[in-house]
C-alpha cells in the first residue's frame, strides 16, 4: 500500500513539475518586450558605432562575429548562450580597444586619453544593458537585475554617450561648430532620459492590498516608480548645462581670453540648455525640484530672462558682429548701441510671448512699440534709405494686431513688409552680381531664396486657414516648400569661400531637417496634414541630410525614393505591431522586391556615401554587399512583426545579412566588371582591387581570389544547417546533412585550392574530411533523432582520412629532392597538422557543449525530485564513494540517450588537438618554454569518461592541465641537460661535464616539487600538511640558483605559485568546512 502511494506521488510531483515547467514558458514567451527600447536605442546605438568605430577593424570584427553567433544561438532557443556571446563580443571589443592603442590621442593628456578609454568602456557595458533587457525572460526570472539595468541606462547614458558623442565631434571637426553639435547632443541626451519617465521593469501594481494589524486587507494605490531619481536627474541636468561649456573651453584654452568672440560662444553655451529647460516646461524638465516651493513661478520667470538676456549678448557679438559686421553700414560706436536695441527689443517681445504676458500683463502697444523699435533701428543698420524706413514700421504694426485680432488681411499687410524688406536686401546686396555659386547663376539663387522666404512668411497664414481648405493643398505647398529648400542647401552646402570654409555650415542642414520633421509630426497630430503628406515631408526632409555626403540633386532624391520604400509598411499599416500583422506573406515579398529595385536606383548615391566615408571607390562586391546588407537591415522590424517568431523568415533575413557582410568585408571578385554602360557612369566606375594575399593566399594560381567564394558558401550554409529547428523529420535531417557536407566541404575546398594546389589526392581527402567534420558539428549542436548512432563513425572516418593525408605527406625518400620540394613537402605536413588541430578542437567543444547540457538537463532533475536544503551544501565535500555513485549515474543517463560514447571521443579529440599543437608550436615558436601555458587550456575540454579519467569534477578538471605544463617543462629540461652545455659556458673549461649535468638535474628536482604537489592535491583532494608547504616552498627560489635553462627556471615560477595557491586553497576549504559544521 505504501508503495503504491508512493509511486501516485511521485507521478503527480511529476505531473506537476512539467505544469510548471509549461506555465513559466508560457509567461515567458507572453512577456511583452521592454516598453523603453526603441527611446534607449537612439541614445545608445550613435554612440555604440563610435566606440566599435573607433577601435578599429578587430573591434568591428569582434561585434559583427559576437552578433551573427548571438543571433544563431537566439534562433536555438539557446536564449543564455546568446546573452552570454553578446558580453563577450562587447569585453572583446573593449580589450580590442584597448591593447590598439585607437584611444590615444596625440597630443592630449595621458589621464584625457585614459578616461576616454575608461568612457568607452563604459559605453559598451550600457550596450550590453540594452541588450540584456531585450531578452524577455531576464523580466521573468530576474525582475530586480531588469529593474537595476533599466536604472543604469537612463542614469549613466547621458553622461557616458553624450560625452562620447561629443568627443568624436570634437576630434573630428572645427570648435565651434563642434560645440554647437555638442550642445545639441547633451539637450537631446537630456530629452530622451532625464525626463520623468515611468519604469517598465519590477514596478509596483496600482492596486494592491495592505493588511493591517487586526487582519483585515485594506485597499492602497501605489504610483508606479520613475526610472530616474532625483540625484540622476539633477546630475544629468548639471551636466547638460556645465559640459559642453568645459568641452569649448578645453578646447580654446590657449585663445580663450583673445577674442572676445569665445566669450560670446559661452554664453550662448551656457544659456540655450537653460532655454531648452523652459521652454520643455519646468515640470518634466527640472521635475526633481521640490513642489510647492514658494516662489517657483517668480524664480522661472527671473532665470528665462536672465537666460534670454545672455542669449541675445551672445548672439549680438557672436553671429551678429562675427558673421555679418559687413553689412552694417552705421559707424561704431552708434552700430553697437542701434543692434543691442534691435537684438533687445525683438527679444523682449519673443519673452512676453513665451511667458504669456502679452494682453493680461503686458499691453499689445508695449510690444507693437519694442517690434517698431527693433526693425525700424535694424533697417537703418544695414543702410536702408529713409522712404524704406516705414515698410517695416508698417509691418510691425500690423503683426501686432494680427496677434491680438487674428485677421488674416493684417497677416497679409506683415507678409508684404516683411517680402518687401528681404527683397531690398537681396537686390541691394546680391541679385546684381554677376557670379556662379556651386555652378548656379547667383541671380537664379537669389530668386529661389527669395520665393523660399516668401512661402516660409505665407506658410502660417495657410496653415491657419488650413481647415476651411482641402488638407492636399496644404500638403502640396509644404511639399513644394521643402523641395525648393532642399534644392538651394544643396547649392549652398557644396559651395566654399576661398578660406575653404563652407558657405552653408552643415549644422543647418541639420537644424532644419530635425525641425521640419518635428513641423510635420505636429501638423499630422493637429489634423491640418493628412498621414500621406506628412509621410512625404519627412521623408524629404530625412534624405536632405544625404546633401552632407552626395553632391547631386538627382542621388539625394534617389536617397529620398529608398526613405520612402524603407517606411511604407509603417504608414500604410500605421507602424503597430498588432496593425502590421495584417502584411501577408506577398506583401513582405513585394516589399523586398522595392527595396531592392529603390537600392539599385540609389547606387550612385550609395557610391559617394561610401567613397566620403571611406576615402576610396568602393568595388563591384561592396557596391552589392551594401545593398544587400541594407535590404537586410530594412526587413529585420518589417519580419518582427509580422512573422514573429517564425524561424524561417529569421532565418531568410539573417542570410540577407550574413551574405551582405560577407561581400563587404571579403570583397570576392564577380563574375562582372563595373564598367561604364548601363549601370555606372564615366563618375561612378567601381574600382578593382587586386588580390589581397593576406585574405586570399599567397600563391598565384588559376584559382586565385576565386575560392573566397567558398567560403561564403560554408558560411551560409552552417548558418542553415545550425540554425535548423530541433524537431526534425527524416526529410529535414536529410537535408541538413546535406548542407553539412556543403559547408564542412567548402571550407576543406578553399584549403586544398589555396594551400595545397597542386596536390590533387591530398585535396580530395581534405574535400572529405572536412565535410566529415561539418556532419559531425552540425548533429551535434542540433541533433537528430538518429544522429547519435552513426556519429562516432563520422569521426574515426575523418581521422583515418587525415592520418592517410599525413602518411600520403611522409612516404617517400627526401634524398631525391631539392631543397624546395623539401621545404614544400614541410608545409603540406604542417598544413595537414594545423587542419588536424583545427578541426579536432572544433570537435572537442562540440562534444563538451552537448556534454555540459546534457548533464545540466540530469542535475536539475535531481535537485527537482530532492527537497532536501542540505543538498547543496552537501554535495560540495561529499565522500568519493559517493562522488562515483554520482559519476556512475550521470553515465547511466549518457547510456540512456545513447551518448555514452561522447566524453572518449571528445577526450581523444582534445589530447590529439593538444598533441598536434604542441608539434606547430615546436615549429613555429622554437620550443619556446612558455607556449605550453597558451596550450594548456585546451585539456580543460576533458571529460569525465570510463577509460581514461574516470573521476574529472571540480577542481580535478584542472589538474590534467598543470600536469601537462610540468610534463612539458621537464621533457624540454631534460632535452638541454642531454644536450649538455653551450660553447660559452664556463664548464666546458673542465674535462667533465657530470657536475653541470647534476646541479640542472638537482635543480630541475627542486623546481618541481610544489608543482608535483598541487597536481596531487587538485587530482585526489588529499591536502598536503602546512609543514610540508613550509619545507618545500624555498626549494623553488634554489632552482635559478643552480640552473640556466629557461625551462628550470619558468618551472621553479610555476612552482612558486603553486605552493602559494595550493596553501590558499586548502585554508579556504578548512574555512568553509567549518561553517558548515
Amino acid at each position: 500500500m505504501t508503495t503504491t502511494t508512493t509511486r501516485r506521488r511521485r507521478v503527480l510531483t511529476g505531473k506537476t513539475m512539467k505544469m510548471m515547467r509549461m506555465r513559466m514558458r508560457a509567461s515567458e514567451s507572453n512577456a511583452r518586450a521592454w516598453g523603453h527600447s526603441a527611446r534607449a536605442s537612439v541614445g545608445l546605438i550613435p554612440a555604440l558605432c563610435v566606440t566599435v568605430a573607433s577601435g578599429g577593424e578587430t573591434s568591428m570584427t569582434i561585434v559583427f562575429v559576437g552578433l551573427m553567433v548571438a543571433y544563431v544561438l537566439d534562433l536555438m532557443r539557446a536564449a543564455e548562450g546568446a546573452l552570454g556571446t553578446t558580453w563577450c563580443a562587447l569585453a572583446g571589443a573593449f580589450a580590442a580597444h584597448a591593447f590598439g592603442a585607437t584611444w590615444i590621442t596625440p597630443g592630449m593628456p595621458v589621464l584625457v586619453n585614459f578616461v576616454v578609454l575608461m568612457l568607452n568602456g563604459a559605453n559598451l557595458m550600457l550596450g550590453g544593458l540594452w541588450v540584456t533587457l531585450q531578452f524577455r525572460w531576464v523580466h521573468h526570472a530576474y525582475p530586480g537585475a531588469a529593474a537595476t539595468c533599466e536604472r543604469a541606462i537612463f542614469a549613466y547614458a547621458p553622461l557616458v554617450c553624450g560625452t562620447v558623442i561629443a568627443w568624436a565631434f570634437a576630434t573630428s571637426m572645427n570648435a565651434q561648430i563642434a560645440s554647437l553639435y555638442i550642445s545639441m547632443t547633451y539637450i537631446i541626451m537630456h530629452r530622451l532620459f532625464m525626463f520623468p519617465i515611468i519604469a517598465e521593469c519590477a514596478y509596483v501594481e496600482e492596486n494592491a492590498f495592505e493588511r493591517s494589524a487586526s487582519g483585515t486587507a485594506t485597499k492602497t494605490t501605489h504610483k508606479r516608480r520613475v526610472v530616474t531619481t532625483p540625484s540622476d536627474a539633477k546630475s544629468g541636468t548639471i551636466a547638460t548645462v556645465s559640459l559642453p561649456l568645459m568641452f569649448y573651453v578645453g578646447l580654446n584654452f590657449w585663445e580663450i581670453f583673445a577674442d572676445f568672440e569665445h566669450l560670446f560662444t559661452c554664453l550662448m553655451l551656457v544659456s540655450s540648455p537653460v532655454l531648452y529647460f523652459i521652454s520643455a516646461g519646468t515640470e518634466r524638465s527640472l521635475w526633481w525640484i521640490a513642489e510647492n516651493k514658494s516662489g517657483s513661478e517668480t524664480l522661472e520667470s527671473l532665470i528665462l530672462v536672465a537666460a534670454f538676456a545672455l542669449f541675445a549678448a551672445g548672439f549680438e557679438g557672436g553671429i551678429i558682429f562675427a558673421g555679418f559686421a559687413e553689412y552694417i553700414q552705421v559707424p561704431a560706436p552708434l552700430s553697437y548701441v542701434m543692434v543691442t536695441i534691435s537684438v533687445y527689443s525683438a527679444s523682449a517681445a519673443f519673452l512676453a510671448h513665451c511667458m504669456n504676458a502679452v494682453g493680461s500683463i503686458l499691453p499689445v502697444g508695449v510690444m507693437q512699440g519694442a517690434l517698431v523699435l527693433a526693425t525700424s533701428n535694424a533697417m537703418i543698420v544695414i543702410g536702408a534709405p529713409m522712404m524704406m524706413v516705414p515698410v517695416p514700421v508698417i509691418g510691425s504694426i500690423a503683426f501686432a494686431r494680427y496677434y491680438q485680432s487674428q485677421q488674416l488681411h493684417d497677416y497679409i499687410v506683415f507678409a508684404c513688409s516683411a517680402a518687401t524688406c528681404f527683397g531690398w536686401f537681396m537686390l541691394n546686396h546680391f541679385w546684381s552680381l554677376d557670379i556662379n555659386v556651386g555652378g548656379v547663376s547667383l541671380s537664379y539663387l537669389c530668386l529661389g531664396i527669395f520665393i523660399l522666404s516668401v512661402s516660409a512668411v505665407v506658410l502660417p497664414s495657410v496653415l491657419n486657414v488650413a481647415r476651411h481648405i482641402r488638407r492636399s493643398f496644404v500638403g502640396v505647398f509644404i511639399l513644394a516648400y521643402v523641395a525648393l529648400l532642399a534644392a538651394i542647401e544643396q547649392v549652398l552646402s557644396h559651395a566654399i569661400h576661398d578660406d575653404g570654409s563652407t558657405i552653408y555650415p552643415p549644422y543647418l542642414v541639420l537644424v532644419t531637417s530635425v525641425l521640419g520633421v518635428l513641423a510635420s509630426r505636429s501638423l499630422i497630430l493637429d489634423g491640418r496634414l493628412t498621414q500621406t503628406f506628412g509621410w512625404l515631408a519627412q521623408s524629404a526632409c530625412l534624405a536632405k541630410l544625404s546633401m552632407l555626403l552626395i553632391p547631386r540633386l538627382s542621388e539625394m532624391f534617389s536617397v529620398f525614393i529608398v526613405l520612402l520604400t524603407v517606411s511604407a509598411p509603417y504608414v500604410k499599416f500605421q507602424g503597430s505591431r498588432r496593425v502590421m500583422h495584417r502584411m501577408t506573406g506577398g506583401h513582405c515579398a513585394m516589399y523586398a522586391a522595392s527595396l531592392v529595385v529603390s537600392l539599385l536606383f540609389a547606387r550612385f548615391a550609395m557610391f559617394d556615401i561610401i567613397f566620403e566615408m571611406t576615402g576610396h571607390r568602393p568595388t563591384d562586391a561592396v557596391m552589392l554587399g551594401g545593398v544587400l546588407v541594407m535590404t537586410g537591415a530594412s526587413l529585420v522590424p518589417v519580419t518582427a512583426n509580422v512573422m514573429g517568431d517564425e524561424p524561417v523568415s529569421k532565418r531568410l533575413v539573417m542570410l540577407l545579412l550574413a551574405s551582405g557582410v560577407f561581400f563587404v568585408t571579403f570583397r570576392p571578385p564577380l563574375p562582372w566588371k563595373g564598367e561604364v554602360g548601363m549601370w555606372y557612369d564615366a563618375e561612378h566606375v567601381p574600382d578593382t582591387e587586386d588580390d589581397d594575399a593576406r585574405m586570399y593566399g599567397a600563391r598565384e594560381t588559376v584559382h586565385h581570389g576565386w575560392p573566397s567564394w567558398l567560403l561564403m558558401l560554408s558560411f551560409l550554409t552552417a548558418l542553415v544547417a545550425v540554425s535548423s529547428p530541433r524537431e526534425q523529420g527524416e526529410w529535414t535531417s536529410t537535408v541538413r546533412a546535406i548542407f553539412s557536407v556543403m559547408c564542412g566541404g567548402c571550407v576543406g575546398l578553399y584549403m586544398a585550392l589555396e594551400y595545397f594546389s597542386e596536390q590533387a589526392g591530398l585535396s580530395v581527402m581534405l574535400f572529405v574530411a572536412c565535410a566529415l567534420v561539418g556532419v559531425f558539428l552540425s548533429f551535434t549542436y542540433v541533433p537528430s533523432k538518429s544522429s547519435f548512432d552513426y556519429l562516432p563513425y563520422v569521426y574515426f572516418a575523418y581521422v583515418a582520412i587525415l592520418l592517410l593525408a599525413y602518411y600520403s605527406q611522409t612516404e617517400g625518400s627526401t634524398e631525391m629532392m631539392d631543397d624546395a620540394d623539401i621545404e614544400d613537402a614541410m608545409e603540406n605536413k604542417l598544413g595537414v597538422i594545423s587542419v588536424f588541430a583545427g578541426t579536432s578542437l572544433q570537435i572537442a567543444f562540440a562534444l563538451k557543449f552537448r556534454i555540459r547540457s546534457t548533464l545540466e538537463r540530469h542535475v536539475r532533475r535531481k535537485r527537482v525530485a530532492s527537497d532536501s536544503p542540505f543538498l547543496p551544501a552537501a554535495a560540495r565535500n561529499r565522500p568519493e564513494h559517493f562522488r562515483n555513485v554520482s559519476s556512475r549515474s550521470a553515465h547511466r543517463e549518457m547510456r540512456a540517450q545513447a551518448v555514452s560514447w561522447m566524453p572518449i571521443v571528445g577526450n581523444i579529440a582534445t589530447l590529439t588537438s593538444f598533441a598536434a599543437c604542441l608539434m606547430l608550436s615546436e615549429e613555429f615558436a622554437n620550443g619556446s618554454a612558455l607556449s605550453v601555458f597558451a596550450l594548456a587550456p585546451i585539456l580543460l575540454l576533458l571529460h569525465q569518461d570510463t577509460m581514461m579519467f574516470p573521476i574529472l569534477e571540480d577542481s580535478q578538471r584542472y589538474a590534467p592541465p598543470l600536469a601537462m605544463v610540468i610534463g612539458k617543462l621537464c621533457y624540454d629540461t631534460v632535452l638541454a641537460i642531454a644536450a649538455g652545455p653551450n660553447k660559452v659556458h664556463v664548464l666546458t673549461l673542465s674535462a667533465s661535464k657530470v657536475p653541470w649535468m647534476i646541479s640542472n638535474i638537482f635543480a630541475l628536482a627542486c623546481a618541481s616539487v610544489n608543482s608535483i604537489n598541487l597536481v596531487h592535491f587538485l587530482a585526489t583532494n588529499v591536502r598536503t600538511s602546512t609543514e610540508t608547504l613550509l619545507i618545500t616552498a624555498p626549494l623553488g627560489i634554489l632552482a635559478p640558483l643552480f640552473s640556466k635553462i629557461t625551462a628550470v627556471r619558468v618551472l621553479a615560477l610555476t612552482s612558486a605559485c603553486a605552493a602559494a595557491i595550493q596553501h590558499a586553497m586548502q585554508r579556504r576549504r578548512a574555512v568553509a568546512g567549518l561553517k558548515y559544521l
